[in-house]
């Protein structure tokens, strides 16, 4: 990570993806957790782009199409931006 940048390498070395993000985690179902300037956590897909903005204060990574976010002290399941189970 470079000035608050995430950058996805393939198996040659190769940039594929350079975010804007301090944090990336591993990719689980396509979505990989990020976390913002402000330590916000949110969700990208393979391509890069944001699926679920990074608003959160806690996140974890998907299972069975779900994810746990931090909702006001709570958590609740997503599987799409601010749609909670």
């Amino acid at each position: 990570m470079l000035d608050n940048r995430s950058v996805v390498i393939d198996q040659s070395g190769n940039e594929i993806l350079n975010l804007p993000f301090r944090h990336l985690s591993n990719f689980y179902e396509d979505r990989a957790e990020v976390v913002n300037k402000d330590n916000k956590r949110g969700f990208i897909d393979k391509s890069g782009q944001v699926v679920i903005t990074a608003i959160y204060d806690d996140t974890k990574g998907f299972s069975e199409g779900l994810a746990p976010v931090l909702v006001n002290n709570s958590y609740y399941f997503t599987a799409s931006q601010r749609s909670y189970i």
